[in-house]
């Protein structure tokens, strides 16, 4: 049967996703754990390539979210939003679909702070890494900038909860609207994150690249 489902792991679980992606503590540090390690070994050519990767991921960004259409930039937000709900629960219906557009137009759009903000601790870190930074220097220097977020404006973490508690609250409401099937896609993606997690604290999955190191990093919406 087709009809709608109304499941309280539903909104929870819509939590701790986006809790997960953007504010997770110990992901952070199980990322840290990868990344110190590499970034103490690199030599000066790798640093020099770890520089040109990054600002070639920010110049990409930057098309990605700071369209000067304002207009076009709003249209390619919606879908954005759409195509990674869609990841996890599958299409979405026309309904289920404007009922994003419209919680997107309440949530702040922070891509140019956060844009702003990531070429401001890149820069950072490459100095660091030009200068030999041993791995307590590098670790404490992640911390403050993954699970801290430290370096915001008071106003920029503000809008930041705003927008986490507009997406958690979209999440909640599109979970009451779900069919048997999305329902279905949903619970079977939490499988395979719980699946992917499980592998990638496992000893043989610990190794890591440079490119891995650039995408620890939450990307805005």
């Amino acid at each position: 049967m087709n009809g709608h489902i109304r499941d309280a792991r539903l909104p929870v679980a819509a939590k701790h996703c986006w809790q997960g992606i953007q504010n997770d503590s110990s992901g952070a540090m199980k990322a840290l754990n990868l990344a110190v390690p590499l970034l103490t070994e690199l030599d000066a050519d790798q640093i020099n390539r770890l520089a040109e990767h990054t600002a070639k991921r920010q110049q990409d960004a930057a098309r990605r979210y700071l369209d000067p259409d304002l207009q076009q930039r709003q249209t390619s937000r919606e879908q954005r939003f759409i195509e990674r709900i869609e990841n996890w629960t599958g299409t979405l219906n026309d309904k289920q679909r404007q009922q994003v557009r419209d919680a997107v137009e309440r949530i702040p759009d922070l891509s140019a702070p956060w844009l702003g903000y990531r070429a401001q601790q890149t820069d950072r870190l490459l100095r660091m890494l030009e200068a030999g930074a041993d791995a307590p220097t590098l670790r404490d220097y992640l911390t403050d900038w993954w699970v801290r977020m430290d370096g915001q404006s008071a106003e920029y973490r503000q809008r930041w909860h705003t927008a986490r508690q507009g997406f958690i609250q979209l999440l909640d409401a599109l979970a009451a609207t779900l069919t048997d099937r999305q329902r279905a896609t949903f619970l079977d993606r939490l499988d395979e994150v719980r699946n992917d997690l499980a592998s990638f604290v496992a000893p043989e999955h610990r190794q890591a690249s440079l490119p891995a190191f650039a995408a620890c990093e939450a990307a805005p919406t």
